[in-house]
């Protein structure tokens, strides 16, 4: 064999291992921008999950303060009634 054969095996040997070189920086580069963004989004969905379960929270006491105020209203609005009942109606 000529030196020549050799001279080519070399040159693509060296291009062949940059290439590979590169591709595997590029690899390892995507694998940690991938970790990156999924520690981003398990944070963002705690932090969905816990201000979710502070609304249901928020909500339940809404809920309670419209019953108690609606049951107040109620009674004002029975005993209201009950006043205009025991008025005496004009007789024509």
């Amino acid at each position: 064999m000529n030196t020549q054969t050799f001279i080519h095996a070399d040159i693509f040997f060296f291009i062949t291992t940059i290439v590979v070189i590169i591709f595997a920086v590029m690899g390892v580069i995507l694998a940690v921008w991938l970790m990156i963004l999924l520690r981003r989004i398990t944070r963002t969905i705690k932090t969905i999950s816990e201000e979710s379960e502070a609304l249901v929270s928020d909500v339940r006491r809404v809920r309670y303060i419209v019953g108690e105020k609606t049951l107040k209203v109620m009674a004002l609005l029975k005993v209201i009634t009950s006043f205009i009942s025991f008025i005496p109606k004009k007789r024509k």
